[in-house]
């Protein structure tokens, strides 16, 4: 009987820069599926197996980063909770399929939130053992795992809204919603600009609310009570002067 062995077909992933390896894991849907690669030698060519994906936490607790001692250490008590398995894709297969493959989780996703489609459900701040599991025909299982895959999660560095985002997953119309828009003022006139130096709007109002009210005011102001006195004394020459193509009212001038 041919002994079987499983082997890290990507040990160089698996190097740590800290005290153990680190793996990003998010709300949302992550593929570190190129992590979980394997070698797998002397699986009896013409019996079916299935492999699995083992995950499991190695303590009770949730670990904290120290950077003065570039460690990952326990820090507080959290639930024990049982391991989670992820089928390989490919499903039951004969033992020369998987000897001559390198076995990788293509459709693997590891989140700290249930999906739709499906997810491996962790917790952050969590340490793991991965380990591969073999399950043939007749139910009999023999788990493998390499010491070199146990792993913290942590949440991803935080980062910056991007301005202006990839044209690939940003709308059109959103991106013209979201342009940025630089007000010039000028001594004749409001301009109104975007970031490409072009017209983008000067049909609007591009003054402070507080001005056009102001504005508004100014125009809708009523002649004062010795203005109406006033005018029926006026002869109808001195209640309108006339310019060339239009009529001035002497009121315009007090509202003015």
């Amino acid at each position: 009987m041919t002994a079987i062995q499983v082997i890290v077909a990507n040990p160089s992933d698996w190097v740590p820069t800290t005290n153990v390896v680190e793996v990003t894991v998010s709300n949302r849907r992550a593929r570190p599926s190129s992590k979980f690669e394997y070698n797998v030698h002397g699986l009896s060519e013409e019996t079916h197996y299935r492999v699995f994906l083992k995950l499991e936490t190695t303590d009770a607790f949730k670990h904290k980063f120290y950077k003065e001692r570039n460690s990952w250490c326990p820090h507080s008590v959290a639930t024990q909770k049982g391991p989670l398995f992820e089928e390989h894709q490919a499903g039951l297969q004969t033992g020369e399929y998987w000897n001559k493959q390198v076995v990788q989780f293509k459709n693997l996703f590891i989140s700290t939130r249930a999906h739709k489609s499906g997810a491996m459900v962790i917790e952050s701040l969590r340490r793991y053992r991965a380990s591969i599991s073999i399950q043939d025909e007749y139910g009999q299982v023999i788990e493998f795992s390499d010491p070199s895959q146990e792993f913290v999660t942590r949440s991803p560095n935080p980062t910056k809204r991007s301005a202006k985002k990839d044209e690939e997953t940003e709308p059109v119309m959103k991106k013209a919603r979201t342009c940025e828009v630089v007000v010039a003022r000028d001594v004749q006139h409001m301009q109104q600009f975007d970031n490409t130096g072009g017209y983008y709007d000067w049909q609007y109002d591009c003054r402070p609310e507080a001005h056009q009210i102001a504005e508004e005011s100014k125009e809708n102001a009523q002649p004062t009570e010795w203005i109406k006195q006033a005018l029926p004394k006026l002869s109808q020459d001195q209640k309108e002067l006339t310019v060339p193509d239009k009529k001035i009212s002497p009121l315009a001038f007090f509202s003015s």
